[in-house]
């Protein structure tokens, strides 16, 4: 969806697809306007610009 967001064929509005009510229905915590340093995919954490490192799950959502 990201090429129909730069080709201004569709509105940022129109691509994302997780709210703020949807992401405090699902207990989701996302960290918005952060860059990602390095993955531990073995650890499952995130480390960021700010050099914290953040735990994190999968899940698939239906």
């Amino acid at each position: 969806m990201l090429p129909d967001y730069i080709s201004g064929t569709q509105s940022w509005e129109q691509i994302v697809k997780m709210t703020e009510l949807r992401e405090r229905d699902m207990r989701i915590e996302l960290l918005k306007g952060r860059s990602i340093k390095h993955i531990d995919r073995a650890a499952k954490t995130v480390t960021g610009e700010e050099e914290h490192t953040h735990p994190y799950s999968c899940y698939r959502l239906s």
